[in-house]
């Protein structure tokens, strides 16, 4: 059984703002940790990585925030899709994002509600304090 898990880190000197990286854990053996590549990582930061396993592993994605140009301004919810020969370049959810801060986010196990923490104005009236947003879709696109 393989069990992995993603997390960032700032990298000295730092190849992108901040990375995500990867382990596997294989009958309770961890791997060194790796860094995912050039098709998640950018020259700008990303964080906040987190992956939906759902249909039997037929629908597998990896959902992170990212700095990168093409956002609304602050850090952005993308997507990449995992196929067998690995990460398809991610994708700015549009419909998720704002010119606030959007990330640490959790995503259903049938992949139809994603909750998300954002600092967007007009929830709290203070863009320094984040509230939980919650988006729901009828399908799942594959």
């Amino acid at each position: 059984m393989t069990i992995g898990s993603y997390f960032s880190r700032v990298t000295a000197p730092a190849v992108s703002g901040s990375p995500i990286w990867s382990h596997k854990n294989d009958d309770f053996d961890w791997s060194a940790p790796f860094n995912l590549g050039a098709v998640i990582n950018s020259p700008w930061t990303e964080l906040a990585a987190n992956y939906l396993f759902a249909d039997a592993n037929r629908v597998r994605k990896l959902f992170l925030s990212s700095t990168k140009p093409g956002g609304f301004g602050g850090p952005d919810i993308y997507e990449s899709t995992i196929d067998d020969l690995g990460f398809e370049t991610s994708i700015n959810v549009f419909e998720l994002n704002s010119r606030s801060i959007e990330t640490c986010f959790w995503v259903t196990g049938d992949g139809l509600e994603i909750i998300f923490s954002s600092n967007r104005p007009n929830m709290t009236g203070d863009i320094q304090q984040h509230n939980l947003r919650s988006a729901e879709q009828k399908s799942r696109s594959a």
